[in-house]
């Protein structure tokens, strides 16, 4: 489920609080056997993510990112009005890239950290030559991010959606069959 490591106003804030108390019950589901919180990582929380990824472990909750970017284009995107403000410029990769070393530390210690050592490595060598860390898409990569909302609606990643694609997270346990 989407979950903000610091919320950005009161409505990001009831979201994160009810994605964890969603991912709590979730985990007490018999054939459940992970639950997982997905950031969406921008200029002005990702410094927090570390933390997030400490307390979710705490409860045995995965955690995992995606950047924040502008609309690629792709039919659907949910990224269509994101401020400037939240983008990642050059004078945030020496913090950013410090916040991804934190995470590798965090897994090589057992935290519930989904993204995988390849990815979080491809991102901070990018940053060394690329001028933008917005030039990958997820598409090409051995990596795929769904959202997953607090109203229990999954959103497929840019790079995938298309206009309408809609599935309840609600249905999994009582559909877990089909």
């Amino acid at each position: 489920m989407s979950c903000d490591p610091n919320p950005l106003d009161v409505n990001s804030a009831v979201k994160s609080k009810q994605a964890l108390a969603y991912l709590m019950e979730w985990k007490t589901w018999y054939k459940v056997r992970d639950a997982a919180a997905i950031s969406t990582l921008h200029a002005k929380n990702f410094m927090y993510f570390p933390e997030m990824v400490q307390m979710f472990s705490e409860h045995g909750i995965w955690s995992f990112f995606d950047f924040i970017h502008t609309d690629r284009g792709q039919p659907g995107s949910k990224c269509a009005k994101v401020s400037d403000d939240l983008l990642f410029k050059p004078e945030h990769y020496k913090d950013l890239k410090k916040m991804l070393n934190a995470v590798l530390t965090l897994k090589e210690y057992g935290a519930l950290c989904h993204t995988s050592k390849l990815f979080i490595d491809t991102v901070i060598d990018g940053m060394s030559y690329v001028p933008n860390i917005y030039s990958w898409t997820c598409s090409g990569q051995d990596a795929s991010w769904v959202t997953m909302d607090c109203d229990g609606s999954v959103i497929p990643c840019d790079d995938f959606s298309g206009v309408g694609m809609h599935y309840d997270m609600t249905e999994i346990y009582s559909r877990w069959d089909d």
